[in-house]
C-alpha cells in the first residue's frame, strides 16, 4: 500500500512539472484558468519564466522524495530527513487546500471567476488529496 501511494503521488508530481514546464516555454493550455483573478479577471501576478521553471523542479524534487521514501531510487540521506521531507509536503499542500482567505482554497472569498471555480473543483481537491496521502505516509514511517 506505501508503494502504491508513493508512485501515485510521484505520477501527480511528474505529471504537474511537465505541465509546469510547459507553461514555462510559452504553452497555452489551460493558461487562462491557471493564476488567480480578482473579481474583474484582472490576474493577481505574472509569473516569470524561472518562476514556473522553479516549481516544475520542486515538483521533480518531490516526486523523487516520494520515490525515494518507498524505496524505489537510492538516497543519500537518512530515512529520518525523508520522513520529515514528507511531513512537510504533507502540511504544505493541506496549506495550500486551506488557501489564503481571498483568491485560493476553501477559504476563499472569490468564487465567481473561473480560476475560482476550476479551483474548487480540481486544484484544491487535488491539493487535500496530495497532503492527506502525505501526512498518511508520515505516520506510517514514524
Amino acid at each position: 500500500m506505501i508503494t502504491a501511494i508513493s508512485l501515485i503521488n510521484s505520477i501527480i508530481f511528474i505529471t504537474l512539472a511537465v505541465v509546469h514546464i510547459y507553461w514555462a516555454f510559452g504553452g497555452t493550455w489551460a493558461a487562462f484558468a491557471i493564476i488567480p483573478t480578482d473579481s474583474n479577471g484582472r490576474r493577481r501576478f505574472r509569473p516569470a519564466f524561472i518562476t514556473i521553471f522553479s516549481v516544475a523542479g520542486i515538483l521533480v524534487l518531490f516526486a523523487w522524495i516520494d520515490l525515494a521514501s518507498a524505496g524505489f531510487v537510492s538516497e543519500p540521506f537518512p530515512d529520518q530527513i525523508l520522513t520529515n521531507a514528507t511531513a512537510a509536503i504533507g502540511l504544505l499542500f493541506l496549506l495550500r487546500a486551506i488557501g489564503d482567505f481571498k483568491y485560493v482554497g476553501f477559504a476563499k472569498r472569490y468564487r465567481k471567476t473561473i480560476f475560482a471555480k476550476r479551483d474548487t473543483l480540481i486544484f484544491t481537491p487535488l491539493c487535500l488529496i496530495i497532503s492527506l496521502l502525505h501526512l498518511a505516509l508520515f505516520f506510517v514511517y514514524l
